[in-house]
């Protein structure tokens, strides 16, 4: 921000002399003086370009700002239960996650099934080929390949853990009127199985999207491909959800990105708050299949926060999440 407005004023005074010399001076020399080079004009329409580009930020905000507000409200209700808040912040502590940012990996030591189905029907070239040292993923095809095989073993974790925190999976549009369904009551029940909203693999256009915005091309830094969601009535069906994950051997967690803290910047997400964990699935099927080195996401979320999620304010935050190049 500072660096625009420093642009502008010189900018401006550029402009205020080549006027001066236009219209007082009325000397052609010394206008040719002030357009040396190019250089001035050059600043002037970069300083134009970032005042628009400041002036549909500030648009954008003022359009999500109705959004923002009801989810700050939604917090003000919730965020006075202090004792789940720091229950789950001593979980997350405990779990040893590390610092830096994990990358989609190939095993190295597992029977890598997937990938020897991927390879049969496309041939690498040698920049989407894992690297020799790092192993990471380097095609965006072979990572789809292998979320779509490691979707139904993420599918059957979140259930276990829904069923053990009292957690909701959503629901398509019902004649009843129904938004959620508690896996305790629907797991019996296929009729009601059948009209669940599962989280499934993440679209192809927003993951090209986010890799030329973001990852500057770097697939392996793609962690959402294979996701679901788990809903909850309160921050302490959260807490039990979390402990749930934390004592489950055959997952590694390996990021947790608590929105539900107290120092999160709310901009990001426009006031929405949810908490995130990417970990990997460490099962016998999977390390047999190769996926245990492909990282899944998670994200445990208050049902009053999902109920503000409207297909209106969603299209505002892709308004907003486009402006700022995310």
């Amino acid at each position: 921000f500072l660096a625009q407005i420093l642009v502008l004023v010189i900018a401006s005074f550029v402009l205020i002399e080549l006027l001066f010399a236009v219209l007082v001076v009325g000397d052609a020399w010394r206008v040719r003086e002030v357009l040396g080079g190019g250089r001035p004009v050059v600043i002037l329409f970069t300083s134009i370009i970032l005042l628009c580009r400041a002036l549909m930020l500030y648009r954008g905000k003022q359009r999500i700002n109705r959004d923002k507000k009801a989810y700050d409200a939604c917090w003000e209700l919730v965020k006075d239960d202090t004792s789940s808040l720091r229950q789950i912040q001593i979980i997350t502590a405990s779990l040893g996650i590390p610092d830096e940012k994990p990358r989609q990996a190939i095993p190295t030591k597992s029977s890598t099934r997937t990938t020897a189905v991927f390879l049969k029907h496309k041939k690498m070239t040698k920049h989407q080929a894992p690297d020799a040292e790092d192993h990471v993923v380097r095609s965006l095809d072979q990572l789809y390949c292998i979320a779509l095989f490691l979707q139904p073993l993420l599918l059957t974790k979140v259930k276990q853990w829904a069923l053990a925190s009292n957690g909701h999976f959503r629901l398509f549009e019902t004649s009843e009127g129904l938004k959620y369904a508690k896996w305790s009551d629907a797991r019996n029940d296929p009729a009601l199985i059948r009209k669940i909203k599962w989280g499934g693999v993440k679209g192809v256009d927003r993951s090209i999207e986010k890799l030329c915005r973001s990852y500057q091309s770097q697939v392996s830094k793609l962690l959402d491909v294979c996701r679901e969601c788990i809903c909850f009535d309160t921050l302490a069906d959260i807490t039990r959800c979390l402990e749930a994950v934390s004592r489950d051997l055959e997952v590694e967690v390996l990021r947790c990105k608590n929105r539900f803290s107290g120092d999160y910047t709310v901009w990001e997400t426009c006031g929405y708050r949810d908490l995130m964990l990417n970990l990997r699935i460490v099962t016998s099927e999977s390390i047999h299949q190769g996926l245990d080195g492909h990282v899944c996401e998670v994200q445990l979320v208050l049902k009053s926060f999902m109920d503000l999620r409207t297909e209106e304010g969603h299209a505002r935050y892709k308004m907003y999440r486009d402006l700022i190049g995310k």
